[in-house]
């Protein structure tokens, strides 16, 4: 009985850390849409540009328009506890470039 307790608790202390992170595809899933609902991103991109492409890089997102580019760094904070990962934004200067795929 007490092997079987002792047991139990050991297994249930393995699976923590495969909860305590989102799969890939939810992350990068939240980290866009927080991105999009940034207002920094309509500041820095110009009215009546639509985002053709946002590509996911080793610093965070490249967003692109038909005139532009802005990269998006993504900046992980570490974690104090389970959970989705905690992240915050930095967004670097636009660039004026013509789209090119």
């Amino acid at each position: 009985m007490k092997l079987s307790i002792i047991l139990s608790t050991y297994l249930s202390l393995l699976a923590l850390p495969l909860v305590s992170v989102l799969p890939p595809f939810y992350q990068t899933r939240d980290e866009i849409r927080q991105i999009l609902s940034d207002d920094r991103l309509s500041e820095s991109i110009p009215d009546g540009e639509p985002i053709l492409k946002i590509k996911r890089n080793d610093k965070g997102y490249k967003i692109t328009t038909n005139k532009h580019s802005l990269q998006v760094n993504v900046n992980y904070k570490p974690l104090s506890r389970p959970g989705p990962a905690q992240f915050d934004f930095e967004f670097e200067q636009v660039k004026s470039k013509p789209y090119k795929d």
